[in-house]
C-alpha cells in the first residue's frame, strides 16, 4: 500500500512544492520508490517543472477527480519528464496528477462529499498498489483541495519558512482545520513533520525563528532542515529539481537528509 502524503501550509512561498518535487525525486532516484505527486494547487508549479507539456494541454487534471465522481484516478495520470527517458534509467518513473488554473472554480461547486472524500474514494487498491509514496502538493489556502487531499493521506508534512515571524500565526487555524479534518473523515491522519526551510544559520533572526519553530511542534519537527540556497532557486527557475541542476549543492544534500528522515518517520510509525 501506497502512503500518502500531503504538504500543506496556509501561507504561499514556505517552498511546499520545491520540497514535494525534490523530495519525489530523492524517494524515486535514491531509495527505488515508485511516486505518484498530486499537484493540487492551482499556481500548478509542481506541473511547471514535472510536466512534459503546457499545464492547460492536460486533458484531465485534479480539477476533474473533483468535478466528475464517475472518473478514475487512471486517466488522470501522467508520466513526468523525470527520469530521462533513457535504457539506462535504474530507477522508477515519477507519475503526476497536474494541475491548472480551473482549480480556482471548485470551491462551492459539487456534492458535499466531492469536496471532502472525491479523492480518498478513488485511491483505489489497484493504485495503491502501483506505488509506494503518493505526495500530494496543497494550495496556501483552506479549500476543497485541501480538504480532499487531507482527508485522503496517512501523513502531512507542514513546510515553514524560516526568517518569518508570520510563519506561525496562522498555524492554529490550519492545525485547527486538520483536526476536523481528522475527526470528521480521517481518523488515521497524523502529522509526519515541520520542515523548516530557507534556513540562514548566519543570522539571528532565523535561529530565533528555527527554536521558536521546534518549540511550537516539539518531536514533530524535523531535525534536518532546508539551509538558503541560491542552487534551488536556479533550478525552479530552469524548471528543474536540485539533483538535475547541481546534485552537489547545500540543497541536494538538504533533501537527501531530509527524505531519508521521512522514510525514518514513516517507518517509525508503521
Amino acid at each position: 500500500m501506497a502512503t500518502v502524503i500531503s504538504f500543506c501550509n496556509q501561507k504561499g512561498g514556505v517552498a511546499k512544492s520545491t520540497s514535494v518535487i525534490n523530495i519525489a525525486h530523492c524517494l524515486a532516484k535514491y531509495h527505488s520508490k515508485r511516486v505518484l505527486v498530486i499537484d493540487t494547487d492551482p499556481q500548478h508549479n509542481t506541473t511547471l517543472i514535472y510536466g512534459t507539456m503546457s499545464p492547460f494541454d492536460y486533458p484531465l487534471t485534479f480539477a476533474s477527480v473533483i468535478r466528475d465522481e464517475k472518473l478514475s484516478l487512471e486517466p488522470c495520470i501522467y508520466p513526468t519528464k523525470y527520469p530521462k527517458h533513457s535504457e539506462k534509467t535504474k530507477y522508477p518513473t515519477i507519475s503526476m496528477i497536474p494541475s491548472n488554473m480551473d482549480m480556482f472554480g471548485l470551491d462551492g461547486s459539487g456534492d458535499p462529499r466531492s469536496s471532502f472524500l472525491a479523492l480518498r474514494d478513488k485511491l483505489t487498491e489497484e493504485i495503491h498498489d502501483k506505488f509506494d509514496f503518493i505526495l500530494i502538493d496543497c494550495p496556501p489556502n483552506i479549500n476543497v483541495a485541501l480538504n480532499n487531499a487531507l482527508a485522503a493521506s496517512d501523513y502531512y508534512i507542514i513546510p515553514v519558512k524560516s526568517e518569518d515571524w508570520f510563519a506561525l500565526k496562522g498555524m492554529q487555524q490550519l492545525q485547527a482545520h486538520i483536526h476536523f479534518i481528522r475527526e470528521s473523515f480521517n481518523k488515521n491522519l497524523n502529522i509526519l513533520g515541520a520542515l523548516i526551510t530557507m534556513r540562514d544559520n548566519r543570522t539571528n533572526l532565523s535561529e530565533s525563528m528555527s527554536t521558536a519553530i521546534a518549540s511550537y511542534f516539539r518531536e514533530a519537527t524535523f531535525q534536518h532542515a532546508i539551509r538558503n540556497n541560491t542552487a534551488i532557486n536556479r533550478a525552479t527557475s530552469n524548471q528543474r529539481t536540485i539533483f538535475e541542476e547541481d546534485p552537489k549543492s547545500n540543497g541536494a544534500q538538504d533533501y537527501q537528509a531530509v527524505t531519508s528522515e521521512l522514510l525514518e518517520r514513516v517507518g517509525a510509525q508503521e
